[in-house]
């Protein structure tokens, strides 16, 4: 919550595992949730229990539908970016998977922010942006970051359009490599 007001927070993959859990304690400290998926991978069975919640809401959405995803963001205070292709492997198989969920869904998630005056945003990436490390602990100050998928590459592209967005047009980040 901000001050007396609760947060307005925007959660694509909302109705994923991460997400639906994300949901969970954002509606618990009394902020209002958005979920915005499109259900490829996430279930709407995992934030059903909010759907008498007048502080929940449900779009069916999916974060290549640019126009779809800036009318979710409308009135936002803060995005948490979730929604990406969860089958590493798939890149392998379809090789712009990863091109499309990744780097043009998250390009779209940013842009649909920027056009709608949201600041923050809470960018899931992920831990194979590091490709084949062998440090343990592994330090977030390794490098280079030399990916060896298609779905690394695309969350390491997802992080430096996030960066750029924020050096361009004043938004803050949070980048999680889980």
């Amino acid at each position: 919550m901000i001050g007396a007001h609760p947060t307005r927070n925007l959660v694509t993959g909302g109705a994923g595992f991460i997400g639906s859990h994300v949901v969970d304690r954002l509606l618990a400290a009394g902020n209002l949730v958005t979920v915005y998926d499109n259900l490829s991978s996430g279930n709407r069975r995992r934030v059903e229990s909010h759907q008498t919640s007048t502080a929940f809401s449900f779009v069916e959405g999916d974060i290549l539908d640019p126009s779809r995803l800036s009318d979710a963001c409308r009135g936002q205070d803060v995005v948490w970016h979730l929604a990406a292709n969860t089958d590493i492997r798939a890149g392998s198989r379809t090789t712009d998977i990863d091109l499309r969920h990744c780097v043009v869904g998250t390009c779209n998630v940013l842009e649909a922010m920027r056009l709608n005056g949201v600041e923050r945003i809470l960018f899931a990436s992920s831990g194979v942006v590091y490709g084949d490390f062998d440090a343990n602990p592994l330090l977030e100050s390794a490098g280079p970051l030399l990916p060896t998928s298609l779905y690394g590459a695309g969350k390491l592209s997802g992080e430096a359009f996030v960066s750029a967005y924020c050096h361009l047009f004043g938004m803050r980040a949070w980048i999680f490599r889980f």
